[in-house]
């Protein structure tokens, strides 16, 4: 399974060295990719894992080969990261489906500006909800400060989604929102929310009994 996906990522690599020209009118933003300023050559077959022909990919319209390149990215760790920044900035919410959940495994904190922004403004509810889950993974104050904000989505899945996140981060901070969560007009968002709170009020009990004396 895992040889037949590379060979369909391998196929389309090779597809978009014969009509780069093609892809770079179609896509308009990832006619340049990497984001150094200067426009990359066509990618050959030879060069299916590198950033920048993956960094293409992403602008497929098929969604497995965009969810496969991203991945692959993924797998590249931080060095990705301005590749699939690049590809997120650009806006196509489908486009950013795909690269949030790679920014998040990946982990740098410096994707946390560009999934916030998204997080607050996307008017595409699936961006907000990955972007949700891209941030709780890579934590830190920014993420949460991104998450505690939110709480106040007008969709319920994203709510649901911050309210996870928060009950994993397990701050002060978090808690006191949670604790405001609990009078959120839905009431699954309300039962996560008592939920989370519970679980980080074992992990404190648990910490305590079990620090040494």
């Amino acid at each position: 399974m895992r040889a037949r996906r590379a060979q369909r990522v391998v196929f389309a690599v090779a597809a978009l060295a014969i009509a780069a020209g093609l892809l770079a009118l179609a896509v308009g933003l990832f006619a340049e990719c990497p984001p150094a300023g200067a426009k990359s050559p066509a990618p050959s077959a030879a060069d299916a894992s590198s950033p920048e022909a993956l960094c293409l990919l992403l602008a497929s319209d098929d969604a497995g080969v965009r969810t496969e390149a991203a991945q692959a990215l993924a797998r590249l760790g931080r060095p990705a990261v301005p590749h699939l920044l690049w590809a997120f900035r650009g806006g196509r919410p489908d486009v950013q489906e795909a690269a949030a959940p790679a920014l998040g495994a990946i982990g740098d904190p410096a994707a946390v500006p560009a999934l916030a922004e998204a997080l607050a403004r996307s008017p595409y509810v699936a961006v907000r909800w990955q972007a949700t889950q891209a941030l709780a993974q890579i934590g830190g104050a920014d993420a949460e400060q991104a998450l505690l904000g939110a709480l106040r989505d007008r969709d319920r899945t994203v709510r649901l989604a911050a309210v996870e996140a928060l009950g994993r981060i397990a701050t002060s901070r978090a808690a006191s929102a949670l604790r405001q969560a609990r009078r959120d007009p839905d009431e699954e968002v309300r039962t996560a929310a008592g939920a989370a709170l519970d679980h980080m009020e074992g992990a404190r009990e648990r910490r305590d009994r079990d620090a040494p004396p």
